[in-house]
């Protein structure tokens, strides 16, 4: 390693290039399709009236809805990506020779 820590910014500037961009792509795409499938698939909450013929009780809450998960998911992948364009074209280059 230089004394400038050159092979540190090396390191940086590919996971920069690749890693970073990837993550953000990979997280709006899981969260648009989340989205997508909940849009597809309705939600049965049972008959209520009837609760206590079947022997269960109701609960008002069965788990976790994936509706706001998707868009958490794409939100984030949209706030790297805009970090990463900022990123790319806030950096300095070094003048042409």
């Amino acid at each position: 390693m230089d004394g400038d820590g050159t092979i540190r910014q090396s390191r940086w500037r590919g996971f920069r290039k690749l890693v970073v961009p990837a993550a953000g792509s990979v997280l709006v795409g899981v969260g648009v399709g989340i989205q997508i499938w909940t849009a597809f698939h309705t939600t049965s909450f049972g008959w209520f009236a009837y609760a206590p013929l079947s022997g269960t009780r109701p609960t008002p809450f069965t788990g976790t809805e994936p509706g706001p998960w998707g868009a958490v998911l794409t939100t984030a992948g949209l706030v790297i990506l805009a970090f990463w364009a900022g990123l790319l074209i806030g950096t300095r280059r070094s003048p042409a020779r």
